[in-house]
């Protein structure tokens, strides 16, 4: 068709001039009939029924706000949408929704877009519950949900809303898949924060003899009908933020998480995830300002509470067993620390008390030993 042609030839790309305005008033006379102050100046009439005898270059968006026609289209929802995205106005996204059953799920995912950006964050969340609820095998729409509801506060909306988008993102790999595992992190561990601070406001409330240990105790009404303690859900939120590592293997911040969340267990820290996390941060960024002083005087700490190796009175140096929790932190320390170190202090005197402790004064530390031998 001619038209078409001098269209493509107006640009190298082959979109002609005024894309977005030729779009939209294909999609109007679509949609829409003729407004009733214009007449068809190309013959075409008021149908759509012979598309090829219509001049879509003549089409102009002023000429169809008349009625909807009838029947509409049979991707009448899908036309709506993307008039409402022109046009933005979410009257266009409300239609599409209702002239295809509420079944349409694009209709309110758009919706919820349009509300994000006027900030109006229930109106999206709504949207996004609709959305989810026709079309439930959507990672994508889970988890636009799980983001809504983490900005509200809804925690365990939030960690259901990912763990959705988990189970149906289909194995893929990659970074979103990182994204989603670490956004359930997060989910737990500010649902975790809120318990502790619940149950320390109750505290504040009762006898102390009636207290339990805070790290057992559940709170919030959701929590409670889940049965899942405080401690469970950092647990669970150190297992998210282990799987959005390995991952995104190469993401230091979600490493650095790991590491926080595997110190605050509690009445025992998850040593070995600290260990594999600092030396995944050393091997991503390569620099002494990785170091974290509170995390390492915990691991100094930790293999030094023996006095096996202090009182061995010959002078020799100690060599805890392979594989021991002491043998793992001398090996951070020794192949992976000590030779990033040049100015942090701290570090040296962490070093210098962990080879105290081995009673390592003169001996090549690096050297490999036999497990359990002095020398």
């Amino acid at each position: 068709m001619p038209g078409h042609l001098a269209a493509a030839s107006d640009d190298a790309g082959g979109r002609g001039a005024g894309g977005e305005d030729k779009a939209r008033a294909i999609i109007r006379w679509r949609l829409f009939k003729r407004s009733s102050n214009t007449t068809a100046s190309d013959g075409s009439g008021d149908t759509i029924d012979d598309e090829h005898d219509v001049d879509l270059d003549a089409v102009k968006p002023s000429d169809f706000y008349g009625p909807e026609r009838s029947p509409p289209p049979p991707n009448a929802p899908r036309l709506f949408c993307i008039l409402g995205d022109i046009e933005n106005d979410a009257s266009y996204y409300t239609r599409a929704w209702e002239i295809s059953n509420r079944r349409f799920a694009r209709a309110q995912k758009s919706l919820g877009e349009l509300h994000l950006q006027n900030k109006e964050w229930d109106k999206a969340r709504e949207a996004y519950q609709l959305a989810v609820g026709v079309n439930r095998l959507s990672s994508e729409l889970w988890n636009r949900l799980g983001d809504i509801e983490l900005l509200l506060g809804n925690f365990p909306d939030a960690a259901e809303a990912f763990q959705r988008a988990i189970a149906t993102a289909n194995e893929k790999v990659g970074g979103e898949d990182a994204r989603t595992w670490s956004n359930l992190g997060t989910a737990f561990l500010s649902w975790y924060r809120e318990v502790i601070a619940e149950a320390k406001a109750r505290k504040e409330k009762m006898k102390a003899d009636e207290v339990h240990n805070l790290d057992d105790m559940t709170s919030t009404k959701r929590a409670v009908d889940l049965g899942r303690s405080a401690s469970q859900l950092l647990q669970d939120s150190l297992t998210a933020f282990k799987r959005g590592a390995t991952v995104a293997n190469t993401n230091w911040r979600v490493w650095d998480n790991v590491i926080t969340i595997a110190a605050s267990l509690k009445p025992n820290p998850a040593f070995d995830d600290i260990i594999m996390g600092v030396k995944s941060l050393i091997r991503i960024r390569q620099t002494e300002s990785a170091l974290d002083i509170e995390i390492l005087t915990l691991l100094v700490r930790e293999a030094t509470k023996s006095a096996a190796a202090a009182d061995n009175g010959d002078g020799s140096v100690y060599c805890p067993p392979r594989g021991t929790l002491e043998s793992k932190i001398i090996m951070l320390f020794e192949q992976d620390i000590v030779p990033l170190i040049t100015t942090n202090s701290g570090c040296w005197d962490l070093v210098s008390r962990l080879r105290a402790w081995r009673q390592a004064f003169r001996a090549p530390w690096m050297h490999p030993r036999r497990p359990g031998v002095r020398r």
